[in-house]
């Protein structure tokens, strides 16, 4: 089973993202500058929200969530992982 997470990160920024692991040793990775190139960017504060799912579209409908609430400039996850997925 997955657990999807929402991070808050510096400049209000959001990342979601998706493990199988211990949710708290992926924001650590994160924190550490070893997870997403959005994280590197915008280090994370703290954990919003996680979610244990089969739902293999819970990553992609938390991040057009966020999207919606904070928008596109300021949400990463799922496909629109990367800095340069809107260029």
């Amino acid at each position: 089973m997955d657990t999807v997470y929402v991070l808050e990160c510096s400049n209000n920024k959001y990342y979601v993202g998706k493990t199988r692991r211990n949710v708290n040793t992926r924001f650590e990775e994160h924190r550490n500058g070893t997870g997403s190139e959005w994280t590197r960017l915008y280090r994370p504060i703290r954990i919003v929200e996680s979610e244990r799912s089969n739902n293999s579209h819970l990553e992609l409908n938390k991040t057009l969530d966020y999207m919606s609430r904070y928008g596109i400039d300021d949400v990463r996850g799922s496909c629109y992982s990367n800095d340069w997925s809107f260029r």
